[in-house]
């Protein structure tokens, strides 16, 4: 403790200025027991190594499989928010702008986007490219369109299926849109 303040102790780097930042006294020689020639004998034999390459090894093998299908459903479930966010978002462009849109599917189902439905003129920015493995593969016959007020017509749902299983988005005549696992 010191005399200045009562109660309160310093370290021993503070109160001594000889030493250096590595803890020890400058010029002491204390490293030199440590190390014999400058060298470190604190590392890991080959076997060592070896070993714990091949442990590593494994366990990427056996996590592999599963990496593959947590893949599949983290894109699957990508892909049918991906959808269910852009029905959100014609719905309340729709009442926004106190219009009618209407949501198309590409062929193939791996497209998606908004046409205005007076015009017949596609927004290019809602152009959107569903996941690689992930597909609409089912849809209304005619495609959705939402009307001024958010209600739709004609309901109808989007079966998104992927290599992890299906997901249906679900669109009512009043506008609410819901996903549903299949």
């Amino acid at each position: 403790m010191t005399a200045d303040r009562p109660g309160i102790r310093r370290s021993r780097r503070a109160a001594d200025p000889g030493l250096t930042v590595e803890g020890r006294a400058a010029g002491s020689g204390a490293h030199v027991a440590r190390c014999q020639g400058g060298l470190s004998y604190a590392a890991f034999s080959l076997a060592e190594t070896t070993i714990v390459l091949a442990c590593a090894c494994l366990l990427g093998a056996l996590a592999a499989p599963a990496l593959r299908t947590i893949h599949a459903e983290w894109s699957l479930w990508g892909g049918t928010y991906q959808v269910e966010s852009a029905l959100q978002w014609g719905r309340l462009q729709a009442i926004t702008k106190n219009a009618s849109l209407i949501f198309e599917v590409g062929q193939g189902g791996h497209s998606i986007w908004w046409k205005d439905a007076a015009t017949g003129e596609t927004y290019e920015t809602t152009v959107r490219w569903l996941p690689r493995g992930v597909r609409i593969g089912a849809c209304p016959a005619q495609p959705v369109r939402f009307f001024p007020r958010g209600n739709a017509a004609p309901a109808g749902s989007y079966v998104v299926a992927g290599d992890a299983g299906e997901y249906r988005v679900v669109v009512s005549p009043a506008g609410r849109i819901r996903v549903e696992r299949l």
